[in-house]
């Protein structure tokens, strides 16, 4: 039997360590390189991992310009989240282009919809997905992306064309 001193300690801490971060990063996921890093969307999962590089890339033949299609969710799919968490549509209607997307310390979310220049703010409460307020905040933007809140903390100030603290 060895005695417990520092040098024992040291080298269970450090066995401990490798433990954890081996157990770690098979729960995150390997890190997929090369021709395993290129894949669709529906290859796609919590955990999932790529490295792209200039090399992985294929070579540009031609220029293509023109907006991403769009296209419609199958019915009964939805976004994978880890075991614990949930996803749930807040908004069909009324954003055209969301840009981003804020949350106000009272819980509000802040939509900045570059379409039509404008900042909506839609109050979702406690529990549920659906907003039961959702109206302008501000409009006339041009091209609306930056959303802060000031002064910071629970108790921000609004200055500006409409309330979303109430």
């Amino acid at each position: 039997m060895y005695p417990i001193n520092g040098y024992w300690l040291k080298i269970v801490a450090i066995a401990v360590c490798c433990l954890s971060l081996t157990a770690g990063e098979r729960a995150f996921g390997q890190v997929r390189q090369g021709e395993a890093a290129i894949g669709a969307w529906r290859d796609d999962q919590p955990g999932v991992r790529r490295l792209l590089t200039p090399q992985d890339l294929p070579a540009i033949t031609k220029s293509t310009n023109g907006p991403a299609e769009i296209v419609a969710m199958p019915a009964g799919t939805g976004p994978q989240v880890p075991d614990g968490f949930s996803a749930e549509l807040v908004a069909t209607s009324g954003l055209h282009k969301p840009r981003v997307i804020r949350v106000a310390p009272n819980g509000d979310l802040f939509v900045a919809d570059r379409m039509f220049g404008s900042v909506h703010v839609l109050r979702v409460p406690a529990g549920r997905a659906k907003p039961e307020k959702d109206a302008v905040f501000a409009s006339g933007l041009q091209q609306p992306f930056g959303i802060a809140f000031h002064p910071l903390g629970p108790n921000p100030q609004c200055t500006g064309p409409g309330t979303a603290t109430n």
